[in-house]
């Protein structure tokens, strides 16, 4: 029996009412469990539409990585080619000599000879070189560096060449000083690139052209492209390079690494968190002296562009600096020893950690590229923006190794 007090005395509620009251919870039941079913059902359905998004995106990095290797096997393929033509085509070429030509004296027949198998044994060597899976697959590559006579590597690649050139009516002139310092080089890597630069300029010259070979003369400044670590940069100026140009102060700002005279120093690296100082003491770019190590970590974890621009900013004041304590060492003579105490103290990335960064630069250049909707530039050609998104830079410790 259901019944209530009223404010005058105790109410007994009819059936009726009472049914009423029963349909009523019944459908408030009903209601209360619809909604709990529909609630599941949300979350249901954002838990697939989430690992539809993830196993999407895996499929879309596999799919990525086979266009990676495609391009990759298509790009190895090229080089190969072109490597073991230019022996191939001055083996063809004395042989086809010997031959036709029956007037030859028996030392242009032993010259000939000599170069046929100077040729096979280099082709030997690029063939040995190729099949050595462990070397491509690491990512080095074993250099004989020994001294060389510059004249006489010339000469070689002129004598690989002159049969083409001949055949086209192009001469071929080396105009240098007679006396060359020698040169620390893999010969067979400098001969290939002599080579190939000499059968360029013949297929692209028109007949009766002169394909001339000249030294740079004394006092001209020595160019270098490409290259942009610190220690690359005073190895260069060690071996009498004077101008450089590179994207890496740049990119490697944008990812976060950030040059010392330690080393680099990963700003993203939550050691930094509570860090008041500067990137480097004594340093007088904006980055270090208006911002923390604290800040600027920050502005890497909300990926805000100003920690781009900053972490830019300060490795080129860096190299800016470093270029000129090298060029008073320079003008003090003391640049050898300016040179070994840099190295004692900097800690360069080996070739592994190199090659994983230039990894991880591609799969960023090409997911960007792919929103966008754009094709991929060449591997030289770096985006701003690519570079900007490549935010998996990941180094060990506060003062990484790698790049």
């Amino acid at each position: 029996m259901l019944f209530g007090y009223s404010a005058q005395s105790l109410v007994y509620f009819s059936p009726e009412f009472l049914q009423l009251v029963q349909v009523v919870a019944t459908q408030v039941g009903s209601a209360v469990k619809n909604a709990q079913l529909y609630e599941e059902l949300r979350l249901l359905s954002l838990d697939l539409d989430r690992k539809v998004r993830e196993r999407t995106a895996e499929l879309e990095r596999a799919n990525e990585q086979l266009r990676e290797v495609d391009r990759l096997k298509s790009e190895f393929l090229s080089v190969v080619a072109h490597e073991f033509r230019t022996p191939l085509t001055s083996i063809c070429s004395f042989a086809e000599i010997l031959l036709h030509y029956d007037t030859l004296d028996a030392t242009q027949r032993r010259r000939f000879v000599e170069i046929i198998n100077e040729e096979g044994q280099r082709l030997t060597r690029l063939i040995s070189q190729v099949l050595d899976i462990s070397r491509i697959e690491s990512g080095k590559l074993e250099l004989r560096l020994e001294y060389h006579d510059l004249r006489a590597i010339v000469a070689a690649a002129f004598q690989i060449a002159e049969p083409v050139a001949g055949r086209r009516g192009i001469r071929l002139c080396f105009d240098a000083p007679a006396a060359l310092p020698p040169v620390y080089v893999d010969r067979d890597r400098v001969l290939q690139v002599i080579t190939n630069l000499l059968s360029n300029a013949v297929q692209l010259s028109p007949p009766g052209e002169t394909v001339r070979v000249a030294a740079l003369p004394a006092g001209r400044p020595r160019y270098m492209m490409g290259i942009g670590a610190p220690e690359d940069l005073l190895d260069g100026v060690a071996r009498g390079v004077d101008l450089f140009d590179c994207v890496l102060p740049t990119r490697l700002g944008r990812n976060g690494a950030v040059f010392t005279h330690a080393g680099k120093l990963n700003l993203r690296n939550a050691g930094l968190a509570t860090r008041s100082g500067p990137i480097e003491d004594g340093c007088d770019c904006e980055a270090c002296a208006e911002f923390s190590l604290g800040y600027l970590h920050h502005l890497f974890r909300c990926e805000e562009l100003l920690g781009y621009r900053l972490a830019s900013i300060h490795n080129l004041r860096f190299l800016v600096r470093l270029m000129a304590e090298a060029r008073e060492a320079i003008l003090a003579g003391s640049y050898d020893g300016f040179h070994e105490e840099f190295r004692s103290r900097y800690r360069p990335p080996d070739e592994q950690v190199r090659n994983e960064q230039r990894k991880r630069w591609r799969e960023a250049r090409s997911r960007w590229a792919a929103g966008a909707g754009t094709e991929l530039q060449p591997a030289g050609e770096s985006s701003e923006r690519a570079a900007a998104e490549a935010n998996e830079e990941r180094m060990d410790g506060a003062r990484p190794t790698g790049d």
